[in-house]
């Protein structure tokens, strides 16, 4: 079987563990049913047509990057996840598919993180552009679980402004200076200060 040949060169057989080991790209066509991943880094990552269960061990794993969960895997909402770090999108993930051992508490700091992200989605160069609203909505959400909040939050707060061209809604940055200091200093002031605040006070547990 692959997955022996696997665990024989770059694990370990006896215990069907994969340890510290740093992987990107494709995982595709294991049955990964009673298996350990533990300490290992996870770049840019793919799942296909792979089989996990609650045998499925992943153990204080990084995930650093972006993952993709295939709809040919099966399994996945049953996988063991213990402890580790997510990225936001990797959260987004597993929290989709409701992971046993999944901390689903929404804290400040990711609220920050994704307002954070949402704001560079109008960054060019040294300047501030015009973006789609419907790819600004989109990439937020895919990265965050409660993205459209944010985008409502700064719409809502004056930071970000809402209108209409022929092809359906853009969306501009309003308080320019606000943005600017944020994205480049991390400092909250006026309007996005605000903004911050409140989304913080809802979104946060």
């Amino acid at each position: 079987m692959r997955l022996e040949k696997l665990l024989a060169v770059v694990g370990d057989s006896k215990t069907r563990t994969f340890s510290n080991l740093y992987l990107e790209g494709s995982i595709d066509n294991l049955d990964l049913r009673k298996v350990t991943l533990e300490n290992i880094r996870f770049g840019h990552i793919e799942f296909t047509r792979c089989e996990v269960d609650e045998t499925t061990r992943v153990v204080a794993c990084d995930f650093e990057g972006k993952l993709l969960v295939d709809n040919s895997c099966v399994g996945f909402e049953r996988l063991s996840l213990q402890g580790g770090t997510l990225s936001p999108q990797a959260r987004s993930i597993f929290q989709s598919f409701e992971v046993p051992g999944l901390d689903r508490r929404v804290t400040a700091q990711h609220v920050k993180d994704a307002v954070t992200y949402a704001l560079k989605r109008f960054q060019r160069g040294e300047g501030l552009k015009t973006s789609k609203e419907i790819g600004v909505r989109g990439s937020t959400k895919n990265e965050y679980g409660f993205g459209d909040k944010i985008i409502d939050g700064l719409i809502k707060y004056g930071v970000l402004e809402r209108f209409r061209v022929s092809s359906g809604y853009n969306l501009r940055v309003k308080e320019k200076a606000d943005v600017y200091e944020f994205l480049n200093n991390s400092y909250l002031r006026g309007r996005l200060s605000s903004a911050v605040k409140e989304l913080v006070d809802d979104l946060a547990d």
